[in-house]
């Protein structure tokens, strides 16, 4: 572990609306890029299970310059 994360928010969206970009144009570009960016990459090599799906938005807290590791 390199990193220390927090969640910022959830995002529960429709996978099988098709009008899925439109219910997320109320975040910043950042987020709607990082959400559009996900779903093709996904989309390429696997399926979403179920049509309600949840994204975490995470940020990036610190860096964990001792790199610990579970046991």
């Amino acid at each position: 572990m390199e990193e220390l994360y927090k969640v910022e928010r959830t995002v529960i969206l429709n996978m099988e609306d098709e009008f899925i970009y439109d219910k997320i144009q109320h975040f910043d570009n950042n987020i709607q890029n990082r959400i559009k960016n996900y779903i093709i990459e996904r989309k390429r090599d696997f399926v979403f299970e179920k049509p309600d799906f949840m994204f975490w938005v995470l940020k990036k807290e610190e860096s964990l310059l001792h790199k610990p590791q579970t046991i």
